[in-house]
């Protein structure tokens, strides 16, 4: 097996987690139940291959850094020690993003340490879903962590200017310490997350923990959906579909990233590529719903997925139809009870 070859299930795993988690089901929106109609074209190409290359900087308008180290966590047991030890080590910033940030011993565990973090100099912004967190949200941690001096804000609160995006949830789950050090996953900050993935009343995830050049780009990802957080309209995109296109186009932003890859964090000789993913929570984003489809269309000889939750639509579901009749094996781990229908 060629170097390449060896590195492409690393790069395809990371490239999935690097999607920043965006949502862990394919599901039907308005805006892509219309391409139906004039679906794009998914060529099958060569996965190590230039053209695979091209086509998914075309999806994602994100580059192909090199030279990055990845080490791939498995569930709550690995992961949430990690993540502490590394904002212990923080000295200059630390960005969390979360879907639900629960009030139980590891969300109050990770708003101490934040908090602690805080108190020492080190800048700290939280990002959590307003949605997501409804049920769960610790706001006895929250006003601990603003009191130490954390930057937390809510994206698409429920009340307010954003209520038309509703349903423009964020599912970004990611930490980021000193723009060095970045971790993308699965996990919740929850206690439903520290099983070994065996036990019914845990969930099953994991993360990968990056270094190198690509964790510039998850710090722009972060920096995009901060600047569309909180309440109230200043600075932010208009909440209707035509609108906020418009307001985007017009405005630019910190997305797509530039091209040139970045100096700080320097990339690693015996480092391996990866992209990032980013779709936000919005209109007429489906970036990584196409970067998906163009790999499932190239796939060859396996495809392994894992979901919290899978709702395919026709295209997807079509699309794993075609492989597996073109000889691919197909593998999906699956909770084993849905709590969706």
């Amino acid at each position: 097996m060629t170097p390449h070859l060896r590195r492409l299930p690393l790069l395809l795993i990371l490239s999935a987690f690097l999607a920043a988690c965006g949502c862990d089901a394919f599901v039907t929106r308005p805006h892509l139940a219309a391409r139906r109609l004039a679906p794009p074209p998914f060529p099958a190409l060569a996965l190590c291959g230039p053209e695979f290359d091209a086509a998914m900087y075309r999806i994602t308008r994100a580059p192909l850094r090199r030279g990055n180290r990845a080490h791939l966590l498995l569930n709550g047991q690995q992961v949430f020690p990690a993540m502490m030890a590394d904002i212990r080590a923080a000295r200059r910033e630390v960005l969390v993003s979360t879907y639900i940030f629960s009030s139980d011993r590891i969300g109050f565990a990770f708003a101490e340490l934040l908090a602690r973090k805080a108190r020492e100099g080190v800048r700290v912004r939280f990002l959590f879903d307003a949605f997501g967190s409804v049920m769960d949200l610790g706001k006895r941690a929250v006003r601990l962590m603003r009191t130490a001096g954390v930057e937390v804000k809510p994206m698409n609160p429920l009340l307010g200017f954003s209520f038309l995006r509703y349903n423009n949830r964020c599912h970004a789950k990611m930490l980021i310490v000193d723009g060095r050090i970045g971790y993308v996953m699965g996990l919740n900050l929850s206690e439903k997350y520290c099983g070994t993935g065996r036990e019914r009343r845990f969930w099953r995830d994991d993360a990968v923990r990056v270094r190198g050049p690509v964790v510039s780009d998850m710090r722009r990802a972060f920096d995009l959906l901060w600047r569309e957080a909180g309440r109230g309209p200043f600075g932010k995109k208009p909440p209707l579909p035509f609108l906020d296109l418009v307001w985007e186009k017009a405005r630019g932003g910190p997305w797509p990233p530039p091209a040139a890859p970045p100096a700080d964090p320097r990339p690693f000789p015996d480092g391996v590529p990866a992209r990032v993913l980013f779709t936000q929570p919005g209109w007429f984003h489906h970036e990584a719903y196409d970067a998906f489809l163009q790999a499932i269309y190239s796939a060859r000889n396996t495809i392994d997925m894992t979901f919290g939750y899978f709702l395919p639509d026709h295209p997807v579901a079509k699309a794993l139809l075609d492989a597996a009749r073109r000889g691919v094996r197909i593998r999906i781990v699956l909770p084993d009870r849905l709590d969706v229908y």
